[in-house]
């Protein structure tokens, strides 16, 4: 079967169309006559026919678009919204809260104000026994051992750094209460025991300071710089 070429841009056709066009000018010889212009400008037809596949890949189409649902012909011309300039208790939703829609959540809940007996909990024990150890568990890392702390990371070195900082998170300025904050080491080194290489943070900082590694250092340091 020899492969028939469209008469205006030079691309081939499958030669089923009677035109001999491509099946994008045929479109746009569609799109230009008078008759079909008439139908994008009927009331009941123009958004139909506008959000085609074909208006979606076409600018022209897509500034027709446009320009029937711009200004004074997009339904919510000159409508406010029903709860603007609402605050406070004026507003419908002061007081309320967004709850998940959940039909198991408290009473509904058919194990609500049951437990499970000794004997289900060691059921439920043993069967998970030995399934999240090595590359079962989900945060295996193939093997790769972590640096461990040097022993002469001491009590006494955390509680210099603890001194030093005032016994508050230098990040958030947090100060310390029943619970001891942690030392952080700056430069992710476990075996830096120097006092300018490690900072006081609280247990959320510290957490923070182990995500995007690149940026903290630096940011750190500043702390005790200042």
């Amino acid at each position: 079967m020899d492969k028939t070429f469209c008469p205006q841009c030079g691309k081939g056709t499958s030669g089923r169309g009677k035109s001999g066009l491509c099946h994008v000018c045929a479109a746009k010889r569609a799109m230009n006559r008078p008759e079909t212009n008439a139908k994008l400008h009927q009331p009941k037809n123009e958004r139909a026919r506008v959000n085609m596949k074909a208006a979606q890949q076409r600018p022209e189409l897509r500034a027709l678009h446009s320009a029937l649902s711009s200004g004074e012909k997009n339904y919510f011309y000159g409508k406010p919204g029903t709860n603007r300039g609402k605050f406070g208790e004026a507003h419908p939703m002061f007081g309320r809260r967004f709850i998940k829609a959940n039909p198991c959540n408290g009473i509904n809940n058919p194990f609500y104000g049951r437990k499970h007996t000794v004997e289900t909990r060691s059921n439920i024990a043993m069967n998970r026994t030995g399934k999240t150890i090595g590359a079962d568990n989900p945060r295996w890392k193939s093997g790769i051992q972590p640096d461990r702390y040097e022993r002469t990371f001491t009590d006494f070195i955390k509680n210099r750094v603890r001194e030093r900082d005032g016994f508050t998170c230098r990040l958030c300025g947090k100060p310390e209460q029943k619970r001891h904050h942690h030392v952080h080491h700056i430069f992710y080194n476990r075996k830096d025991r120097e006092l300018d290489k490690l900072i006081t943070l609280c247990v959320p900082c510290h957490s923070l300071v182990h995500s995007q590694k690149k940026i903290w250092p630096s940011i750190l340091t500043d702390k005790i710089a200042a």
